[in-house]
Formats: structure tokens, sequence, C-alpha cells
């Protein structure tokens, strides 16, 4: 019962965030994703795909909806390591991986600290600790994962108050997971200089507006 009230929980995560249960944390796995769809004849995981970030060793399941759209906004901090959306940008997922110069509860202290951030909590997810937290006023809900000393991968996905894709970031929340096979992790993926957090949550809240670069003709963030 416990690992399906952890799947449940994982269906609601960008509504009302995930909260501590019985005093541990909340396990979200991938395989109760699997278990229910069996149990309960659903049919999406077969409607997406898994993507990897080699950089940084992980994977995580999209719909096939969700195009990658990375190539089209500009990256000046060299953080971004994929950006995945739908043609009407109903449904928004970006990945980041940014030298924050602390670990994952300095990390947590720091999101903590912001006036925006809700519902900051610990959370494994398939056996990797992280943190969730909500950004309301950004309608953002985000994961925060610390996969080497001082480096942070953030998953961040809008509109966090849309019912219609709940399912699709709850699916996406609980797939995320290290590649078995080890990876090197690229260098430029990292940034010579830490990361200032009100700054880039900035950006994320500006995340889905896109204007043209008269320079290149791309689009840019």
């Amino acid at each position: 019962m416990k690992r399906v009230l952890a799947f449940i929980l994982a269906l609601c995560l960008l509504q009302c965030n995930v909260i501590s249960f019985a005093e541990e944390l909340v396990e979200l796995n991938w395989d109760d994703v699997l278990q229910i769809e069996k149990l309960y004849k659903k049919d999406m995981v077969s409607q997406g795909r898994f993507v990897t970030f080699d950089e940084v060793n992980y994977k995580m399941w999209i719909p096939n909806v969700m195009k990658d759209t990375k190539s089209t906004y500009d990256d000046e901090d060299g953080t971004l390591i994929g950006y995945y959306e739908t043609k009407d940008q109903k449904l928004v997922t970006s990945i980041t991986y940014v030298e924050v110069g602390v670990n994952l509860a300095g990390y947590k202290k720091e999101v903590e600290k912001l006036d925006e951030a809700e519902n900051v909590n610990y959370i494994l997810v398939n056996g990797t600790k992280a943190i969730s937290y909500d950004l309301p006023e950004s309608d953002c809900a985000c994961l925060a994962f610390e996969v080497e000393d001082g480096m942070i991968l953030e998953f961040v996905f809008y509109p966090a108050s849309d019912d219609d894709h709940i399912d699709d970031f709850a699916y996406m929340g609980a797939s995320i997971m290290p590649i078995e096979n080890n990876i090197e992790k690229s260098s430029k993926t990292k940034s010579n200089s830490k990361a200032d957090l009100k700054s880039r949550l900035a950006n994320e809240k500006n995340s889905g507006k896109k204007t043209t670069s008269k320079s290149s003709g791309k689009k840019a963030s």
C-alpha cells in the first residue's frame, strides 16, 4: 500500500508537491508506474520515450508530443542540457546542470530562502535523494538532484497548475533515474562561475517566452 500511495503522491506532484509520509521520505519509482499501468490498464508509457542526458548520466521519460527545442534557445551560461515542449507550449520541461557550490542540503537551504519557493521537501526518486519544490508565481514545479559535489541537476515542469497534463508531469518526475552504464561527463556543462539562484529562477520564469534573434534567425529566450 505504501508504494501505491507513493505513486498517488506522484500523480499530484505538481499540484500539491510531495510531503513527508510517516516521517519517512516519499519514494517515487518507475516500477510503480509500470505496475499502476498494468493494474488500471493505462497506456501512457507506450505514448512516450526515454531521453538521455549523457552529460550527467541520467535519463527521463517524456511524451512523444514533446519535442526537443533546446537548439532554439540561447544558452549563454552553458547550463541548459535539455528543453522539451509541445507545439503549443502548453507542456514544457527544462533541464539544467548548474554549479552551485553547495551540496543538496545546502541547495535546499538556498531554495528555502526564496520568497516564491513553497513546499520544499526531500524525496527519493528511483532510489536517488532529491528535493522538490514549487514556484507558484512562475507556475513551475521543480526536482533537483546532486550529481556530484557542488553540481545540481534540475528539472523544471511548466505549467504546474494545468490539470490536463498532471499525469504527464507525474510520469516524467517518476521516471528520472541514473543510466546504469557510466558515461563520462562533459566539461561543457560545467560553468566556471557559481550560478546565482535568484537570477536563474528569474530566467526560468520567462522560459516560455521566445523572441527572434536577428543575428542568427533562431529563437531565443
